[in-house]
Order: C-alpha cells, then sequence, then structure tokens
C-alpha cells in the first residue's frame, strides 16, 4: 500500500543550464556534474532549440565539469 501525501510541493526543474544566454567563448561550471552528463544536455538543448550550428567542449575540473560555447 502506499501512503499519499498532499502537502509535499513537486521539485524544480534543476537541470536548468544558461545554453541559451551563452555566446562564443562563453563558459560555466556546474558542480557534481560528469562531462558525459553536461554534454548531452548540451546536444539535447541543441536539438530542442534548433541550434545545430552550435558547438560545446565539456572538461571535468575538480569538483565537476566546466562548459564552454565554441561556436
Amino acid at each position: 500500500m502506499f501512503k499519499i501525501v498532499s502537502d509535499i510541493p513537486a521539485p524544480q526543474n534543476a537541470h536548468r543550464y544558461p545554453f541559451a544566454d551563452m555566446k562564443v567563448g562563453d563558459s560555466f561550471f556546474a558542480p557534481g556534474k560528469k562531462a558525459g552528463a553536461l554534454n548531452s544536455a548540451a546536444y539535447s538543448w541543441r536539438r530542442k532549440n534548433a541550434c545545430a550550428h552550435w558547438a560545446f567542449v565539456c572538461r571535468e575540473e575538480e569538483g565537476g565539469t566546466r562548459i564552454w560555447r565554441t561556436k
């Protein structure tokens, strides 16, 4: 049996990355994220937003990953 609870708020989308706000040469650091996960998020965002000509590069650093917009 499952207990139904009605007063717990739904989680906010924690994976809102600022891809749309980035210019070529900009980067941001995602603490605790692996490069593969961030690269996948960038790829999905490019497809959903018809930005196939944009390019990103990810590098893992201590404590997370940094991603740059290169095109």
